[in-house]
């Protein structure tokens, strides 16, 4: 992950992602759901630590645009694109990040690497052992590391179907530019229909920092009433007073 202009990486965790990574090196994609295939794709893009991925495979990864691009479309043509994208990242980012994974671990503690192939589980029981955490901080070994900043998890205002941190990842606290304030309609998509999912008791509420207020539903339509009709006695009254003058 890049933090504050670093690149930081664990070492454990390009342990644990190697495993997955080689797996996927012969890898057959069979007939499967868009969600699964995008699955495959975002699992990818967590393990890579030092090789970006193509844009076929990002786009893959990002559940918002799978999601209007495939939701309830053709198995076979999601499948089709899907294959296509994915042979070809086997053959060229997915070897170039396992080649660079292993060059870097061999660095850091050879003792790890038997016969050119890395003994995971006895590299990660030598962390767990000395209980430590050492990460490569752009690209210099490193046992801490110190934020400058807060980071937050922003989820989007559809939770079923919105591009935030579940696809870009935690926010930096000064890239923050707002906060949600006011609740004007919220609905639950498992109810199967608009008007039955609809949560009386979170329309018009306000967010607070102790959590969502009750719902002011009653005040705001009470309220809208009147300015309606206030509104139409002034036109009316105004109107009226424009014609006396002429």
């Amino acid at each position: 992950d890049t933090y504050e202009g670093k690149k930081v990486i664990s070492i454990s965790h390009i342990l644990k992602k190697y495993t997955f990574l080689t797996s996927l090196k012969n890898k057959k994609i069979g007939y499967q759901d868009w969600g699964d295939l995008r699955m495959i794709a975002y699992k990818a893009q967590d393990a890579h630590s030092f090789i970006s991925l193509s844009e076929g495979m990002s786009e893959w990864a990002d559940n918002y645009k799978m999601r209007g691009l495939w939701e309830g479309k053709s198995k076979e043509k999601a499948n089709a694109a899907f294959k296509k994208v994915f042979k070809r990242y086997q053959k060229t980012e997915l070897l170039h990040e396992i080649d660079s994974i292993e060059a870097k671990i061999r660095d850091f503690n050879p003792n790890w690497v038997t016969n050119n192939k890395l003994n995971i589980k006895s590299a990660l029981k030598a962390l767990q052992k000395n209980n430590s955490n050492p990460c490569l901080i752009n690209g210099k070994l490193s046992n801490t590391y110190t934020f400058e900043q807060d980071y937050f998890f922003m989820m989007g205002d559809n939770r079923h179907n919105s591009g935030d941190s579940r696809a870009w990842g935690f926010v930096p606290h000064d890239h923050i530019v707002g906060k949600a304030v006011f609740i004007w309609l919220s609905t639950d998509p498992d109810e199967g229909s608009f008007f039955s999912g609809i949560r009386l008791n979170r329309l018009c509420s306000f967010v607070t920092p102790e959590g969502v207020s009750r719902s002011y539903l009653w005040e705001f339509l009470i309220g809208g009433t009147l300015l309606y009709f206030a509104n139409k006695w002034w036109k009316r009254r105004k109107r009226k007073k424009q014609l006396e003058a002429e």
